[in-house]
């Protein structure tokens, strides 16, 4: 398929030797390799499944693409799953999109971008799912949970003749 590593260096993943009985510690360890070095390359969520054509042994690799990109409401209350953050608003910071390898230092940087916002708690985090619709892709979840968005701050002083009284409000996210 359409793959981003090159044989020699998938090829140090493989631990069967050749010409000789195949057996199942070392096929689960060469596919742990070589999911290995793709993470070690930074690209997330390979599948690399063995098969057998005769005697011969081959591996299916696949490197899922960007699906659809979501922003999930993270709440201990119960309410509403829908941000006050527009999507269209948040996806400007994301550095990944649709159609993209996954690699994880583009979501972390994605996250890092989301976090500099100031509009939401820390840790914001991600989760990739089989798409539906497609299972080459992987749909992206970022939990965001926003801060409470609303500062009330009252000060009170003066002297005994003369009374400041001051209020402020702010919101972080109207």
């Amino acid at each position: 398929g359409d793959i981003s590593l090159d044989k020699k260096t998938l090829l140090k993943g493989v631990t069967i030797k050749k010409n000789s009985i195949l057996n199942m510690k070392e096929l689960i360890e060469t596919k742990s390799n070589i999911e290995e070095i793709y993470l070690n390359n930074d690209i997330g969520d390979v599948v690399v499944e063995p098969s057998f054509k005769g005697t011969k042994l081959t591996f299916k690799i696949m490197e899922p693409k960007v699906g659809d990109i979501y922003f999930i409401k993270e709440s201990f209350f119960g309410d509403s799953n829908k941000l006050n953050t527009k999507d269209y608003v948040l996806r400007r910071y994301v550095k990944i999109k649709k159609g993209d390898p996954i690699k994880r230092s583009i979501l972390v940087k994605s996250i890092y971008s989301l976090s500099r916002l100031g509009l939401f708690k820390n840790p914001i985090t991600y989760q990739t799912k089989v798409n539906p619709i497609n299972p080459n892709l992987r749909d992206i979840y970022f939990k965001l949970e926003e801060n409470t968005g609303v500062k009330l701050n009252l000060r009170f002083g003066g002297n005994v003749g003369n009374l400041n009284l001051n209020a402020g409000f702010e919101h972080n996210n109207f």
